[in-house]
């Protein structure tokens, strides 16, 4: 059996060293695109239309934050220092905030086949306010209209603490409330927005890119099924520590500049099977399956910590854009400061981090990360069955991420 994983390993290595003898490599820093460049949110004017103008004065009352706020994400939407952040026109179905001022925008479905998109800042200081509706057609295309009436179509809405993005074919629109619509930059070929950013758009100028697969899995073409075969290889390559898997980047809005993760678009769906059949007491064979994208495993107890929305985030700071990602296939967490371009593996474990971490921001800018181990035991639980009852084993913690970055990033060049 060692011979055959070693051959196994041995032909991996020779059909990545193929691949990167043909395509060759870049430095990060090398890498620019501007096709993402987009206006800066201060040079975008206020807009003359009066339904914005309420907006405006709307969001200029709101007062600024004067003790920390900690906001979580849950199966529900998210939790504001504890508490779960409810909403009576609907569900929560994912937001965007910047944890400074407290500023969150979110997207409701109201369960009557219509979406509500809300801002508001935490904790309430009054009532949400709607700033856009839509309804999604059979064919899959969003239609969003803001309070002025204005609409406008795309494929996917991208929200921010302060307004949102459509997102089409080609063309990417941005929303900000009391400024309307403007043009935003757009990936290009190769890449996409990811559909859920964990950290603010606005506020740090950096936004999420998820690398676009080419190739159907239903399809004929000869060519198709090698690259299928060939995106298997390196996602198992990837699994055995031989290679790299940059499936996400963040791109600074300002310069274009690209900063590449290595974190894999393999995880990111969970799967449902049909048409099983039992072969003995522990196996069954199943005919179909259906992946789906989810951020919770298929019972909701627990995040899907493969899906990239818990393997990255990043945060506006006095001391520049703070990235806290987990890397190569969650063996590493790594902390960043995407202004600097200082980077550094705080923590490294070989079995990985199978239960992603936690970071609060307070009012003065400053991140605070908290790691966890956990073991899995086996345990039972009424009307589900067998499941796995997670215990926490270990907590590495630290208090200032910026600081940390830039005391060993000045070790490293030291050594």
């Amino acid at each position: 059996m060692l011979k055959y994983k070693l051959a196994f390993i041995s032909l991996l290595i020779v059909l990545i060293a193929s691949c990167a003898s043909i395509g060759g490599t870049k430095s990060p820093g090398e890498t620019r695109l501007t096709s993402m460049i987009s206006p800066s949110i201060e040079n975008i004017p206020l807009s003359e239309d009066e339904a914005e103008k309420k907006l405006a004065a709307i969001f200029q009352s709101w007062e600024s934050l004067d003790e920390t706020v900690t906001i979580e994400p849950n199966k529900k939407g998210f939790t504001v220092n504890g508490q779960q952040f409810l909403d009576p026109d609907g569900k929560i179905l994912k937001y965007a905030v910047n944890h400074s001022t407290g500023y969150v925008t979110y997207l409701l479905d109201t369960g009557l086949g219509e979406y509500v998109i809300k801002s508001s800042r935490v904790p309430l200081v009054e009532e949400p306010i709607t700033i856009a509706t839509g309804r999604i057609s059979g064919k899959g295309i969003l239609s969003i209209q803001t309070n002025n009436e204005k609409q406008l179509q795309g494929l996917d809405v991208i929200l921010l603490s302060k307004g949102f993005l459509i997102v089409g074919r080609n063309s990417v629109y941005r929303y900000l409330p009391g400024k309307g619509f403007s043009n935003f930059g757009t990936p290009g070929e190769g890449f996409h927005i990811a559909s859920y950013q964990n950290g603010d758009v606005s506020s740090t100028n950096y936004i999420l890119l998820e690398k676009t697969k080419t190739w159907s899995d239903n399809s004929n073409d000869p060519l198709d099924n090698i690259q299928s075969l060939w995106d298997i290889t390196i996602d198992l390559a990837a699994t055995f520590g031989l290679t790299t898997k940059e499936d996400y980047m963040l791109v600074n809005l300002k310069t274009g500049k690209v900063h590449p993760f290595d974190i894999s678009i393999f995880g990111k769906d969970d799967h449902t099977y049909s048409n099983c059949q039992r072969q003995n007491d522990h196996v069954r064979k199943c005919h179909n399956m259906h992946s789906f994208e989810s951020l919770y495993t298929l019972n909701g107890l627990h995040p899907n910590y493969s899906h990239y929305f818990w393997r990255i985030k990043w945060f506006n700071t006095p001391s520049g854009v703070i990235a806290i990602a987990q890397e190569n296939e969650s063996h590493d967490i790594t902390l960043a400061n995407l202004i600097t371009g200082q980077k550094v593996v705080a923590f490294n474990s070989f079995t990985g981090f199978n239960a992603g971490f936690n970071t609060v921001q307070d009012t003065s800018g400053k991140i605070t990360l908290t790691v966890a181990q956990k073991a899995y035991l086996p345990a039972s639980i009424p009307f589900l069955g067998p499941q796995m009852l997670n215990a926490e084993v270990s907590k590495e913690k630290i208090d200032d991420v910026a600081e940390y970055i830039a005391l060993h990033s000045k070790m490293k060049n030291m050594e």
